[in-house]
C-alpha cells in the first residue's frame, strides 16, 4: 500500500514543480514583452520626432544651397543636401550613442 501513496505524492511534487515553473515562465514572458512593447513605442515616437526634425533641417539646408547659388542645378542641390543630412545625423548618432553608453556604464556600476 505504501507504493500508490509515494506515488501519488510524487506525482504532486511534479505537479507543483510544473505549475512553478509555468507561473515562473509566464511572469517571464509577460515582462518581456512589455519590455518590447515600451521599446516598439518609443521608437514609433522617436520616428515621429525624426520626421519633423527631416523637415526642419531640409529647409535649413535648402537655404544654405539657395545662398551659395547652387540651386540652379537641382540634381547637385539634393546632392549636396543629403550630404549634409547624413552628415548632421551622423554626428548626432554619435551623440546619442555616447550619451546611451554612459548610461550603461553607470548601470553597471550600480550592479557591482
Amino acid at each position: 500500500m505504501e507504493k500508490p501513496k509515494e506515488n501519488l505524492k510524487k506525482l504532486k511534487e511534479r505537479q507543483e514543480e510544473v505549475l512553478q515553473k509555468t507561473k515562473h515562465k509566464t511572469q517571464k514572458f509577460f515582462k518581456e514583452f512589455r519590455i518590447q512593447t515600451a521599446t516598439a513605442i518609443a521608437a514609433a515616437f522617436g520616428f515621429l520626432i525624426a520626421l519633423a526634425w527631416r523637415d526642419a533641417i531640409s529647409d535649413i539646408v535648402n537655404k544654405i544651397i539657395e545662398k551659395l547659388g547652387i540651386a540652379s542645378v537641382a540634381y547637385l542641390g539634393k546632392i549636396i543636401a543629403a550630404g549634409i543630412i547624413t552628415i548632421l545625423c551622423i554626428i548626432g548618432i554619435l551623440l546619442i550613442s555616447r550619451w546611451g553608453s554612459k548610461n550603461k556604464e553607470k548601470q553597471k556600476e550600480e550592479k557591482k
